[in-house]
């Protein structure tokens, strides 16, 4: 098994495309060889993945705190029309 170097998701050995995680954007790719211009550009691209990831996280709770709070002030009442 291997880990997302972005979100630390498990998966298998031999897997390439998108992480399975929703709130990640990595892409694995099969390399032989890195070259130090190609290790340069995967560092970037890690580093951007994730701040990117960072940033859907505490969005995410954004959302979820939000509609908790929404819930607690709003409780909407249900009349019946007679």
């Amino acid at each position: 098994m291997k880990q997302c170097p972005v979100c630390n998701t498990q998966l298998e050995d031999h897997y390439t495309g998108l992480c399975p995680n929703s709130l990640c954007s990595w892409e694995f790719v099969l390399a032989n060889e890195i070259t130090s211009e190609h290790q340069k550009i995967y560092a970037k691209k890690l580093a951007e993945c994730r701040r990117l990831y960072e940033l859907n996280i505490v969005s995410e709770k954004k959302i979820f705190t939000f509609k908790d709070k929404i819930n607690k002030e709003f409780n909407p009442k249900i009349y019946r029309a007679n």
